[in-house]
């Protein structure tokens, strides 16, 4: 608002009125100089829930709720299945959980689990909270609270890796656990093999091969049904001349069913091979196939056996027993069966044993069960330099494997080495440090984007951004990390300060204290891939922008903390790309002074919180302006002390009343100066009573709720639960704002005998009682100040006009304001403090102002400086519990003259 020059009563009288108060501007510059601003404002806002419409007025107070003897590390909230929020507390190394309706009970409880002595965040998911802390990850229910580990009952999701061998899930990077299934359809299909056997193709139309040999020494040589050669799979139907001629480590041969010829010499000179399994389906044997074998004790001879070759069996001087699968006739009409000593057969003896085998694609030296339908069963693990390539299972008949679920669950490899073939997380570099859990246990930082929870701040995977992948379990993807759903950004050598999810995009804050880092966004992309269906590609960037510690959307505008204060990211069109924009240039020469590294932020009331050591800046979201370059900038309010005391004490003032004894001082209702000098006693109905001696006499002495002394400690984390706002100190308390007191009467109030609770809520159904005007029990300082004002005339001198100050108050009972002025000729006076027994405000009847106030009033000042050229006012309260409420100051000027200098 402008001066406006007043001609009613006289030429050169100048009006001036500083109404609507929007803020405060800090920033000095006599271009941003309103009248709609003040130069400094201290603990004042604008209550838009209140009924005091245009006002700016003190913020409320707020009380202690909580003291757990430590600095708190981290607050925060969420709601369980029966819609009560809980607010959680993270203080030193412990944690507590209360729920937000009975945060006044002062029983939190005891502590529900350790966290590390750091600060934490958190995540959302469900009814669950999800506390980061640099060590890991802690769930919190409604019921407990346990750190998430393999083998608890906060256990992360195991995925299914493989499903009969086809890849089906990603790794979980939270745990070392994975499992495998096959169902089987055929026991063919599961017969087991070596894998270090050569093979030939013989077929390639019908997919035939024949075994040639083996690579690696082998004690039980297993020939399998089915061999995978390239991308094929193909059916072993021989075993080829010569195969494993003259080798000296199989013991024993296990033949399965599919193959028909075994090959001239196949077996000749296995001077170790003491047992021969066969299935039905081998028809030839050729000449010498087991020449030479001079340990063979045993052999296993199939139903459809139909040609011997000539010397199968000769030199075999250690055969004891052959068993045959059919009957005497049978046998006969084998050709060349003359070359076996038919005293050794044993007929109508078959080898019903099945042995299965079932590959492991997961990376795993070490399998912890193998279960058939839920069944455990016994197995052996076959392994190629440490890695486990398949298991072996020896059944009592293929019926026990047909058409049953088989599933193996192992440890995942911690050798990135192992991985290698597989790509992911863990064949990096970094996984070989410090492993998948080691990895998403150190996240710092966490935002839910795309219906998925995303992490990062590892220092020890610096750009690293990991989230949480598909999966069908309870927790709805929150312990589901996968080994593909990560990126690194840029060249992995900043570190993520803060994620922020915005309307279309993914924010990465990556910061460093030598470059400044950059901000980077990440737009989804489907895949079409079953097992990675959603890519995160990197969309746009800034260099050299980033985030100091936190980001949030204010509503619809993202915000964050940066090197040039509180920024916002605005999208503009395409061709011009994003712009990072300032929002707090008002304020900037107060909060750029701040340590940035420690501000926190939160949305509460309307308001977007910047919590800072003892103070907070809140910015207006229905009180925008256009800043310089044209984009919005909000305007502000500032609060300052905002913190807790150690070692304060109330204070005492002298009682009216007689107690106990004691006399009444003539200073009655007198603070007494030194809490220390009260002591305390029982009267004879054993009520406690309070009393000061003096000279000998005993006076009666009352305690107040007001604290004083201590050590200060300033706020550390904010939380805010609906229209409540939390804060935790450097001491270990933790606070909320009383603005949720709103036409709650104070406990003294209501143990008045005529007390009435629904005329109290007539008269305060939307405000906040004056006791609750004090932080934690400490007086608060509530102040403003007008811009230094030259009423637009710069070269004149003035004078300000008799008795035409004024100030537009709202009547708090107990409320008082001192009036300051200051000019640039005489400096800085009290001119008055209201109300007072020398002051009047026209009538107004300060002993009603009590429980009743609900009106404004306007008071007169004897206010008449002369002489200046610029002029500032000021009002402040500092008493205890003594809340103000302002909508106006104003004053007339008149023109002195020139001034009588020049340069």
């Amino acid at each position: 608002m402008g001066v406006i020059k007043n001609n009613y009563s006289q030429s050169g009288v100048y009006n001036v009125i500083y109404s609507s108060i929007r803020g405060v501007d800090f920033s000095q510059n006599a271009e941003h100089s309103s009248r709609s601003r003040l130069a400094y404002a201290e603990n004042l806002y604008r209550d838009y829930d209140g009924d005091g419409g245009p006002m700016i007025e003190s913020i409320p107070g707020f009380r202690k709720i909580f003291s757990a003897g430590e600095r708190i590390n981290g607050i925060f909230s969420f709601g369980d299945e029966d819609g009560q929020d809980h607010l959680v507390i993270h203080a030193g190394g412990s944690l507590f959980k209360c729920p937000v309706s009975l945060i006044d009970s002062n029983d939190i409880g005891k502590s529900l689990c350790s966290l590390c002595d750091r600060r934490s965040q958190a995540f959302k998911r469900g009814y669950a909270l999800y506390i980061l802390d640099g060590e890991g990850i802690v769930k919190v229910t409604k019921d407990s609270a346990t750190r998430v580990s393999d083998g608890t009952d906060t256990a992360p999701y195991v995925p299914t890796t493989y499903v009969n061998g086809k890849q089906h899930e990603q790794l979980n990077l939270l745990s070392k656990y994975f499992n495998e299934t096959y169902i089987t359809g055929s026991a063919r299909s599961l017969a087991g093999g070596c894998r270090d056997l050569e093979y030939e193709i013989t077929d390639e139309q019908d997919q035939k091969c024949t075994v040639v040999g083996i690579k690696a020494d082998t004690k039980d040589l297993v020939i399998p049904a089915l061999v995978t050669i390239g991308d094929k799979e193909y059916s072993v139907t021989q075993i080829g001349d010569y195969a494993f001629a003259d080798n000296t480590e199989i013991e024993t041969v296990e033949i399965p069913n599919g193959i028909t010829r075994i090959g001239t010499g196949a077996f000749s000179g296995n001077i170790s091979l003491r047992t021969v399994f066969m299935k039905d389906s081998v028809e030839l044997i050729e000449g010498a196939a087991f020449n030479a074998c001079s340990s063979l004790q045993a052999i296993y001879l199939g139903a459809h056996l139909r040609e011997f070759g000539a010397g199968v069996f000769s030199m075999c001087t250690g055969l004891k027993k052959i068993y045959y699968a059919a009957s005497p006739e049978s046998f006969s009409k084998i050709i060349n069966n003359s070359v076996v000593n038919s005293d050794l057969i044993e007929y109508h003896t078959r080898y019903r044993l099945f042995r299965a085998y079932v590959p492991v694609h997961t990376p795993s030296r070490r399998l912890a069960s193998v279960t058939i339908d839920g069944e455990p069963h016994i197995f052996n693990e076959e392994k190629t330099n440490g890695v486990i390539r398949g298991i072996n299972m020896l059944m009592l008949s293929e019926a026990q494997i047909v058409g049953k679920e088989i599933r193996i669950v192992g440890e995942v490899s911690e050798y990135p080495e192992d991985h290698t073939e597989k790509s992911g997380f863990l064949s990096s570099a970094i996984a070989a440090e410090i492993g998948g859990v080691g990895a998403i246990g150190g996240m710092t930082i966490a935002e839910s984007y795309d219906g998925r929870i995303f992490l990062s701040g590892n220092p020890k995977v610096p750009g690293g951004c990991f989230y949480s992948s598909e999966g069908a379990h309870d927790d709805g993807d929150a312990l589901y990390f996968g080994d593909h759903d990560y990126w690194i950004e840029g060249d992995g050598i900043f570190n993520t300060s803060a994620l922020l999810a915005t309307s279309d995009s993914l924010a990465v804050f990556n910061s460093s204290s030598a470059s400044g880092g950059g901000i980077f966004y990440h737009t989804p992309k489907d895949t079409s891939i079953d097992m990675i269906p959603k890519i995160y590609p990197l969309s746009y960037s800034h260099l050299g922008m980033s985030a100091s510690t936190s980001a949030i959307c204010f509503y619809d505008d993202p915000v964050f903390i940066s090197s040039i204060g509180i920024s916002a990211l605005s999208k503009q069109d395409l061709a011009m790309g994003r712009k990072i924009r300032t929002r707090s240039s008002r304020i900037n020469s107060m909060l750029l002074s701040e340590d940035l590294t420690k501000a926190r932020l939160a949305v509460w009331c309307g308001y977007l919180v910047v919590a800072v050591g003892e103070h907070i800046y809140l910015a207006d979201s229905r009180a925008t302006f256009s800043g310089s370059d044209g984009s919005l900038e909000y305007e502000w309010f500032f609060l300052n002390g905002i913190g807790t005391y150690q070692g304060d004490m109330h204070t005492y003032r002298y009682s009216s009343i007689e107690r106990g004894g004691c006399c009444v001082h003539n200073c009655a209702d007198c603070e007494i100066g030194d809490p220390l000098s009260v002591g305390s006693a029982y009267d004879e109905n054993g009520d406690l009573y309070y009393y000061c001696e003096e000279n000998g006499i005993r006076y009666a002495a009352e305690r107040s709720e007001k604290m004083t002394g201590g050590t200060f400690y300033p706020l550390t984390e904010i939380c805010t639960v609906g229209d409540r706002l939390f804060f935790g100190t450097e001491c270990g308390d933790v606070c909320v704002f009383n603005n949720d007191m709103r036409g709650i009467a104070p406990e003294h109030i209501r143990r008045e005998s005529d007390f009435d609770e629904k005329e109290y809520k007539r008269i305060y159904g939307r405000r906040i009682h004056p006791s609750y005007y004090s932080f934690a029990g400490h007086s608060a300082r509530y102040a403003l100040k007008t811009p230094w004002d030259n009423g637009g005339i710069p070269h004149l001198l003035k004078n300000t006009d008799k008795k035409s100050a004024t100030v537009k108050c709202r009547a708090f009972s107990g409320g008082a304001i001192t009036f300051e002025v200051g000019t640039d000729s005489s400096g800085y006076r009290e001119i008055c403090r209201f109300p007072s027994s020398s002051f009047s405000f026209s009538d107004i009847d300060f002993s009603s102002l009590g429980l009743g106030a609900d009106d404004s009033f306007t008071a007169l000042l004897s206010e008449r400086e002369k002489g200046w050229i610029e002029k500032q006012t000021a009002l402040y309260s500092d008493e205890f519990c003594s809340p103000i409420g302002i909508y106006n100051v104003a004053y007339r000027f008149t023109i002195r003259g020139k001034l009588k200098t020049s340069i």
